[in-house]
């Protein structure tokens, strides 16, 4: 399963981006930790891309004190269990932010010279290009692509066909 996101470019181009469900920080005491990702473009590849979330320590803090509210969208869409396994990621997610020193990366070719499409409409600084979502929703795919990344979001090992890479 993957999830993607339709974009129109400028009222012309049409791009997607599928976010990639295995795909984990590998931190330095063995726990695996999912990564957050979301749309972006990518000066270096020049396309729309799957791109890591880096929150702030302050958004991480609101999430964490958020937990206590009794109507917690996870709560009520999922059921405790969902709302269970927050309290156990988001101490682990603040913690690995909390050492964090690089950012937000293309999880396509690694650079941080990316701008997050975090909004349903928003125009990048540099070109001036407008990136409007028209759809979104889940897929499955013929396999999952594999994705593992050190605590500073560079791949440390993928599955990817497409990637011809060789790690360590």
């Amino acid at each position: 399963m993957a999830s993607f996101t339709e974009y129109i470019i400028n009222e012309r181009d049409p791009a997607d981006v599928y976010l990639h469900w295995d795909c984990k920080y590998q931190l330095d005491d063995g726990v695996s930790l999912s990564v957050e990702q979301t749309g972006a473009w990518c000066y270096d590849c020049s396309m729309v891309v799957a791109a890591e979330h880096v929150p702030s320590l302050a958004a991480l803090d609101a999430r964490i004190a958020d937990l206590d509210d009794p109507n917690h969208i996870l709560l009520v869409g999922f059921g405790r269990a969902a709302l269970d396994r927050e309290r156990i990621t988001l101490p682990i997610r603040r913690s690995w932010r909390s050492h964090r020193e690089s950012p937000a990366r293309c999880l396509e070719c690694g650079s941080t010279d990316i701008f997050a499409l975090d909004a349903d409409d928003c125009t990048e600084p540099r070109h001036n290009k407008r990136f409007r979502v028209t759809s979104g929703g889940h897929a499955s795919m013929c396999w999952d692509i594999v994705r593992r990344l050190s605590p500073e979001g560079e791949v440390t090992f993928t599955d990817d066909p497409a990637k011809n890479i060789k790690f360590g």
